[in-house]
């Protein structure tokens, strides 16, 4: 008999099977009501075994001998068929409750469950309500309640699919044709059930809808993963661009007062100028300290004018600027190029003098700020290795890799470095 069984309904438990080796692979996934699946998957399993016993029951199939000789076949039909009418809305009805927004909507989705049990249960106890089997083991449904199973039914997926794409339709419109097709099979199998044209797919339909449903879910809560996932490293970014941006404005007030501070014991007058640009200095970069986004480059570059002409105003040894700029119109993080232009004073022209060479090109769809000096040697024998390294160029690093998805080249060598800034074009102008 058992064999019997699983021949008669073995598509059912293969849709089952996978089913269940799904849901085992995903369970550390806690996608929503995975337990109330698991109840579905009982559900579908009983009905399977109450159409089978119906069937065998009937005396409709050569296996039906089984029951030939047993006096109570007639009340286990009517049992099985009962029992099947009743559980049969429940799986639907669980995928309801699934996606229901609150406790009372889940109350009002149960009573037409409610409802369909009280039409049918009667039958066990010999009431003719909605149906009956006659002395010959005959089915008899009775009009209309005999079909209150069909009309539960189209209610739940008619709320199946107004629930669905109501709160996950916006983002998720080509998965709602998952909710489509569940509906399409769930009211075509219904109709031929009703009208006897095809009898026999009800429950392995039902099985490949709840299959259907749990994979819709699954792509849900994996998108809204995803999302939850991009929120949180978008806040972490936010908040590690907001501790570099803190690390700018100390870091450049030191050095120019410093540059202020020497100036004043050799050319007063230089030194007052040197604090008239200063000024603007700080004003630019306090500026620059509290924008989030991007600033057109020229901005940056008018810093970086500010700046030189306080280093050249500052340095006993002369100190040149070469600007070739071929391209000026993309965006930059603020306060991005000064920090190398200091950097390539400090550390390479500083002490000897020499020149630091700002260049801009495009080139293969990148735009590339080259900041370059000569790093002169010293006038012994030693020779000087700049080390350009630190808090502005590492902090500069990071900024241009997070917002605009740049990357910073450097080649460092004893008779001056250079370093690039290398920006793709659509994150320059669009970022």
């Amino acid at each position: 008999m058992v064999l019997d069984y699983i021949t008669s309904y073995f598509s059912t438990l293969m849709i089952l099977f996978m089913l269940m080796v799904i849901m085992f692979v995903n369970r550390k996934s806690q996608i929503p009501a995975a337990a109330l699946f698991r109840t579905a998957v009982l559900l579908i399993f009983a009905i399977s075994v109450f159409d089978f016993l119906d069937e065998m029951a009937s005396g409709g199939t050569a296996r039906a001998y089984t029951f030939e000789l047993m006096e109570n076949r007639v009340w286990v039909r009517l049992f099985a068929s009962t029992m099947n009418y009743v559980l049969r809305p429940l799986v639907i009805l669980l995928e309801l409750i699934m996606i229901c927004p609150n406790r009372k909507a889940k109350v009002l989705v149960i009573i037409p469950s409610i409802i369909n049990a009280a039409v049918y249960l009667p039958a066990l106890f010999g009431a003719h309500i909605s149906c009956w089997i006659d002395e010959n083991n005959n089915w008899k449904s009775s009009f209309p309640l005999g079909r209150t199973v069909y009309v539960v039914q189209l209610i739940y997926v008619a709320l199946l699919i107004v629930l669905s794409i109501k709160y996950f339709h916006r983002d998720n419109v080509l998965q709602s044709l998952i909710i489509v097709a569940i509906a399409a099979l769930s009211v075509t199998v219904a109709i031929f059930e009703f009208t006897n044209l095809l009898t026999g797919f009800a429950t392995p339909v039902t099985a490949l809808c709840a299959l259907g449903y749990y994979i819709y879910l699954s792509m849900i809560y994996q998108q809204a993963m995803r999302r939850t996932i991009a929120e949180k490293e978008l806040d972490i970014a936010r908040s590690e661009l907001a501790v570099l941006r803190s690390q700018i404005q100390p870091h450049f007030i030191y050095n120019s007062l410093s540059t202020i501070r020497s100036l004043t014991k050799r050319d007063s007058e230089r030194a007052v100028k040197c604090i008239d640009d200063f000024s603007k200095y700080l004003k630019s970069h306090i500026g620059a300290i509290q924008n989030e986004g991007l600033v057109p480059f020229e901005n940056e570059l008018e810093n970086v004018k500010v700046y030189m002409s306080m280093v050249q105003a500052g340095y006993s040894k002369d100190i040149i600027v070469d600007y070739d700029l071929q391209v000026t119109d993309f965006e930059v993080p603020p306060l991005s190029l000064e920090p190398i232009v200091e950097n390539a004073v400090e550390h390479g022209v500083g002490r000897y003098g020499g020149t630091v060479r700002i260049k801009t090109f495009e080139k293969d769809g990148e735009i590339t700020i080259r900041i370059q000096d000569d790093g002169k040697k010293a006038n012994t024998q030693e020779e000087y290795k700049p080390v350009h390294n630190g808090i502005g160029l590492k902090n500069t690093e990071k900024r241009i890799q997070m917002q605009c998805g740049g990357r910073l080249v450097t080649d460092f060598a004893p008779a001056g470095a250079t370093v690039d800034i290398v920006i793709p074009v659509s994150k320059g102008e669009e970022e």
